[in-house]
Parts: C-alpha cells; sequence; structure tokens
C-alpha cells in the first residue's frame, strides 16, 4: 500500500470521529449522570492518595464488591482522571484520539497482511461503526481503552507478518498488549484464543511452513497467551464468580439460549448484511469453481481456518452476553469477527473478479454511511441529555444556597445510577449536601426484572436516612428535582405530601422539571 493511502485513511478517521463529536456537540456536553461520577469519585480519592493507592481501591472494589475483572481499565480510568482531572472536554477529546488511533491501528494492520485499502478500510469501520459506535462518545465504557489495546496488539502482529528483523521484540509486544487488552474488560479475555489462531495463520503464511513447524516456532507465544486465557478465567471463577452483576455474567450451560443469542446477534448493526454477502460470495465462489464434490472441498479446506477464528472470537461472547443480549457497546469485539471474514472473503473475490468485488464495495460503503448518519443522530441524543442535566445544575448553582434542603424525585430502579450520580455530584461539585430522595415508581413493581428489583434493596443506602418519609416537616423542602418523565406520577402525589404547587417556581432542563421555592 502506497504511503499516501496511509494519510488518506488517517484523514478520513480524524474527519470521521472528530466530525460526529463537534457537529453533534458530544465533545462539550459535560458531566453525564451515567458512568461520570466515578470520575469525580477518582478525583475526590487522589486529593490524598497517590495514583497506585486509588488505582488499586478501585481494582479491589471492582473485584470484590462488583465482582468484576477489569484491572488495567481501572489503572487507565485513575491515570486519566490525575491528567484531566473534570475536564470533560480534555476527557472526550482524548476519547476521540483513542478512536482515530483505533481505527487507524486496525486498517493499518490489515493492509500490512495483504488487504487493499478499501478491504483494510472496510475492515476497520464495519467493527467500529453502528450502535456499537457509543464508546466513542461516552467516557466511561471499558470497550474504549479494550478496542484501543486490541488494535495495538494487531499492529505488533501485522509488522511481525511484515519484518525479517526483531521478530522477537515484535511477538513480545503483541503479547503485551493482548494481556492488557484482556485487563480491560472479561470479553476481551474470551478472544486470546482467537488471537492464537490469527498468529499461528499468519506464521504460516508469512514462511510458508507446515504446521508442526509453525507450532514449533510460535510455542512460547501461543503457551504465554494460552496460559494468561486459563489463568484469567480461573482467577474470575474461583476468586470473583462468574455469575456477573444481575444482568450479565454465566449461569450454566445453556445450549438453546446460546443458539438463540446467537441468531439474535446475527440482526445487529449491520451483521446480516454481511451474512448475506458472504452466502453470496461462498454460492459465486462455488459457482465459478464448478459444483464438483472435490471443488467444494478445496473450498472449506481452504476457509476453515478463516471461519475457525470467526468462531472463536464470536461464540465465547455469544455464552458471555446470553443473559444480556448484544445492545450497543456488547456488540465488540465481536463485530471484529463478522467485520474479518467479510473483507478476507472479499479479498478473494478481487482475485476472481473485479467488477463483482468493486459493486460490494460500493454498496458497503452506502451502508457505512447510513450507519454513520444513525451514530450521529446517537451522539446528538447524548449531547442532549448531557445538556438537560448540566442545565439542572446550573439552575441550582443560581436557584439554591448551599444550606437549602433539595428533594430528588426517580424511579428506584430506573435511575438507580443516576440517583447516585446526581447525589454524589451535588453533593462534592456544587457543595449541596442537604438532599433527600422521593422514590416513585412509574410502573408496577411486578413489572422489573428480577435484578431491577434487587436494586431497590441498595437503593437506601445512597441516600441513607434522608428520605422523604423520615421528613418531619415538609416546608422545609426548597428544591425538587424530578427525573425525566416523573412529572405525572409526582404530581398526583404534590399535595398528598403537604407541598403545595403554588409555592414554588416551575423550570425545565430538556425532560427534567425543577420546583424551586418562591422567596
Amino acid at each position: 500500500m502506497q504511503k499516501k493511502h496511509k494519510y488518506i485513511a488517517l484523514i478520513v478517521f480524524i474527519s470521521i470521529w472528530f466530525g460526529i463529536a463537534v457537529f453533534s456537540g458530544s465533545v462539550f456536553s459535560g458531566y453525564h449522570l451515567t458512568d461520570d461520577h466515578e470520575i469525580v469519585r477518582i478525583k475526590k480519592d487522589l486529593s490524598s492518595q497517590t495514583t497506585m493507592q486509588v488505582a488499586g481501591k478501585w481494582m479491589r472494589r471492582d473485584q470484590f464488591s462488583t465482582h468484576r475483572f477489569r484491572p488495567f481499565y481501572f489503572l487507565h480510568r485513575v491515570i486519566e482522571t490525575r491528567i484531566f482531572g473534570s475536564n470533560f472536554v480534555i476527557w472526550s477529546v482524548y476519547t476521540i484520539i483513542l478512536a482515530i488511533a483505533t481505527s487507524f491501528l486496525l486498517f493499518y494492520f490489515l493492509s500490512l497482511v495483504g488487504f487493499s485499502f478499501w478491504e483494510s478500510f472496510l475492515f476497520s469501520e464495519i467493527s467500529l461503526i453502528g450502535p456499537q459506535a457509543q464508546i466513542w462518545w461516552r467516557l466511561g465504557p471499558n470497550e474504549t481503552i479494550g478496542m484501543f489495546m486490541l488494535a495495538v496488539s494487531l499492529l505488533f502482529l501485522g509488522l511481525y507478518y511484515n519484518s525479517q528483523k526483531n521478530e522477537r521484540i515484535l511477538k513480545i509486544l503483541f503479547i503485551i498488549f493482548s494481556i492488557l487488552m484482556a485487563l480491560s474488560k472479561e470479553s476481551f479475555i474470551l478472544i486470546l484464543p482467537a488471537f492464537i489462531l490469527i498468529l499461528t495463520y499468519l506464521s504460516k503464511m508469512k514462511n510458508q511452513i507446515s504446521w508442526k513447524k509453525v507450532f514449533q516456532e510460535n510455542y512460547i507465544s501461543i503457551s504465554i497467551l494460552m496460559g494468561v486465557f486459563i489463568g484469567f478465567l480461573l482467577y474470575i471463577k474461583n476468586l470473583i464468580g462468574m455469575a456477573g452483576i444481575g444482568y450479565a455474567g454465566i449461569n450454566g450451560f445453556q445450549p438453546e439460549k446460546y443458539i438463540k443469542t446467537f441468531l439474535n446477534l446475527s440482526t445487529k448493526s449491520w451483521i446480516d448484511y454481511l451474512i448475506f454477502i458472504q452466502l453470496i460470495l461462498i454460492i459465486l465462489f462455488i459457482f465459478l469453481k464448478g459444483l464438483s464434490k472435490q471443488n467444494i472441498w478445496k473450498i472449506v479446506r481452504k476457509y476453515l481456518l478463516v471461519t475457525t477464528i470467526f468462531l472463536a472470537i464470536v461464540i465465547p461472547q455469544v455464552i458471555l452476553y446470553t443473559k444480556s443480549g448484544f445492545n450497543k457497546r456488547y456488540l465488540l469485539p465481536s463485530m471484529l469477527g463478522y467485520s474479518f471474514i467479510f473483507v478476507y472473503l472479499l479479498k478473494q473475490m478481487r482475485k476472481k473478479t473485479l467488477i463483482i468485488w468493486s459493486g460490494i464495495v460500493f454498496v458497503s460503503l452506502f451502508f457505512l454511511l447510513g450507519n454513520l448518519r444513525s451514530d450521529f443522530k446517537n451522539a446528538q441524543e447524548f449531547t442532549q441529555r448531557g445538556k438537560a442535566i448540566n442545565g439542572v445544575f446550573n439552575i441550582i448553582k443560581i436557584k439554591t444556597s448551599p444550606t437549602d434542603n433539595i428533594l430528588i424525585v426517580g424511579d428506584p430502579i430506573m435511575y438507580y445510577e443516576w440517583s447516585d450520580s446526581i447525589n454524589y455530584y451535588l453533593k462534592n461539585e456544587l457543595s449541596r449536601k442537604n438532599l433527600f430522595i422521593y422514590p416513585l415508581f412509574r410502573k408496577k413493581l411486578s413489572s422489573y426484572s428480577v435484578f431491577g428489583r434487587n436494586l431497590i434493596k441498595g437503593f437506601g443506602k445512597i441516600y441513607g436516612k434522608n428520605r422523604y418519609e423520615n421528613i418531619k416537616n415538609e416546608s422545609i423542602i426548597d428544591t425538587i428535582v424530578l427525573f425525566p418523565r416523573m412529572e405525572k406520577t409526582f404530581l398526583k402525589n404534590f399535595s398528598d405530601i403537604g407541598l403545595l404547587k403554588s409555592d414554588f417556581t416551575e423550570k425545565s432542563s430538556g425532560r427534567y422539571v425543577i420546583y424551586y421555592k418562591n422567596k
């Protein structure tokens, strides 16, 4: 691939990700109730402890309180907070840079191992553009740093494939970044076997040697990666637990549910399009070769390892996400499997007929633009949510004093994290300490999931005794903050709880409603 093509790709990636961030406004959307409270908490911890002390604290909490295994994610998050503080614009810019770097490294990896410009470009952007793209404007997903580390590890594997020098160093770097990837989130541990297959495949292609020789030359790398894979799984199984946090995790062997989840995955993002095109390509290969059993067997043998790599990426993710389903960011890293087998078949078609190859590339780019449009709308919605809650904070700054009593009204299941997040932010960033919670259910309790109903037990810990029923004199309430879609339910109870609506002035910010006492 020519040098100018790399620069063209880099300019396109910069335009895509900065374009979405700037024109949707997500880079300027400020604090969000989902995830960002961790940043404020870590910032407070860092005011009295060292970086490594805080990182250790969050790693232990993650493993033994939340029952998750994401040590590198939290190390990275603590370092980010040490550098950026709670400046959410800088956080967003940094995340965009990671998006650009990840896109380019995935593209460059495929170009290093013999794919064309358009094949490499489609591999990168099919993997990252779609519902899963939210990891590049949200500041909390584990997949953000996980995908970047994945891309870096593949870069070193691609350099190893292209180099006759420093092969050992490049393989060591590939292993190091693969391990860091695995330490970012549990789902990335599960693709380590697929990375072993990719390593052996590229080693065979590079040196044109037998499989026996491949394993002899790579047995140390294979042993380390497999040892890490097994070691991490055993650590999680024995010390953390595999049932997860309620909406995720593994509960026994459930083959019927795995099949259902796999079929469900096939309808997500543009996977259904990829499967359709892949079937057409396979049929065309058979047609071009002839329908004899010998030719069909040749095709099967040729694509057996690539198919195995695809399955090694996707099937473990299906097992992991059977409980929760594949929603948005959970599509990663599964999308890599679909995009890889797609561009591999596309490459084989290029060798047969350029006309069909060009047509598929054109149609794929058309679908890519459609997904980009959807991603831009999603980023705009994210921006609006950020502006709405920061509008609430601005009203509270102007209309309340630090001694005022503020009542938060929300559904304890639907807004569990948001209730915790707004509580922590108001107390620590705006010095509003006198907060009370009024939990209202928007629907019948029986209609919530078991996991949701279990959240109620932990909800009381957020505000402690500062619940509405413990207020002896309702007249002390100076301000009321209603979460989205809570106003109708709350107004039914307004007079019943001893408050007069005429005593308050109503303001709204997005879908939030704020009542502050007339003074």
